[in-house]
């Protein structure tokens, strides 16, 4: 999920240029600005230019808003899905202590003098703590391979 933050992040600083090239360059700049390198990005960079220069000016302008909103929209859906995520996880995490403490009421005293205070609450917190970091496990995996 990070990379694709990482891509749409960047994608929308780098729709801004041509959005910046069609509001302050010339129509005859725009169209003979020549292409510098062969390399992978400039060949992406000029069929950018092509796709939004065939229309004219504000046929472009209205493409570039729209590509960098759907930059946007896509950033917002990744982060409403990590609060999710963060949710889901806080919700089973209060489950199971809720459960935990059911659980330790339902002792009886006779329990609670046998074992000692110290090592009661050290197996609860390192369990608890195994139980998180597994369910962060859980959902990494899920999001690396869904199937």
């Amino acid at each position: 999920m990070s990379v694709f933050f990482s891509i749409f992040s960047a994608a929308s600083i780098y729709l801004t240029i041509p959005l910046l090239r069609t509001l302050f360059l010339s129509e005859d700049a725009q169209t003979t600005a020549p292409v510098i390198g062969t390399g992978f990005t400039d060949k992406i960079q000029a069929y950018i230019q092509r796709f939004l220069l065939e229309g004219g000016k504000e046929s472009a302008l209205v493409k570039v808003c729209v590509l960098i909103l759907i930059a946007f929209l896509f950033r917002i859906s990744q982060v409403s899905f990590r609060c999710l995520y963060a949710e889901s996880r806080e919700r089973v995490l209060r489950d199971v202590r809720y459960e935990l403490y059911e659980k330790i009421n339902s002792l009886s005293l006779r329990y609670f003098t046998q074992e000692k205070t110290g090592n009661l609450i050290s197996r609860m917190t390192n369990d608890l703590n195994l139980i998180q970091s597994g369910i962060s496990a859980a959902f990494s995996n899920l999001l690396k391979d869904p199937c």
